[in-house]
């Protein structure tokens, strides 16, 4: 084997065990960074919000690929980044109970808040779709006829 090769295949290596060593840290970072927003937005808004309760919800799940999103698939409606703890809501739901981006959801089946930063393509219907990074998984939620909690936001 030549020299060149060699020092290929170690560098290669190299970057598969750095990949491998920073992903999970990462993933911490943006758990730590997820359940800290939690906490604080729902601390500040849940004071003086109104509440909706909304039975009969489709729950499922999103990544940031083209296929799933438009062609800025990083950027959600809000303009914000994407990042694990958003969803996305259908278009009927936003219109119908006058939902903003920043509006918090609280869905039981995952006893968890969830911040709404994003709206759907407006064929679905009667629908929340949570983001995850992991296409693994993503495709493991598939919740029909669920309850959700709205807490608009005061502004």
């Amino acid at each position: 084997m030549s020299k060149t090769l060699q020092n290929i295949l170690l560098f290669v290596f190299f970057m598969v065990c750095i990949y491998n060593i920073l992903k999970p840290v990462e993933k911490r970072i943006m758990q730590r960074f997820n359940n800290s927003y939690e906490r604080i937005s729902v601390k500040f808004s849940l004071q003086e919000t109104k509440r909706i309760d909304i039975s009969n919800i489709t729950i499922t799940s999103y990544n940031n690929e083209i296929q799933q999103c438009d062609d800025t698939p990083n950027i959600m409606a809000s303009n914000r980044l994407v990042y694990e703890g958003a969803v996305a809501i259908s278009r009927d739901l936003k219109k119908k109970y006058n939902i903003k981006y920043g509006d918090l959801v609280y869905i039981k089946v995952f006893d968890s808040f969830f911040v709404i930063e994003d709206t759907m393509n407006e064929r679905i219907k009667n629908t929340i779709d949570v983001f995850k990074f992991d296409k693994k998984e993503s495709l493991k939620i598939n919740f029909k006829n669920q309850d959700i909690i709205i807490y608009k936001v005061k502004r």
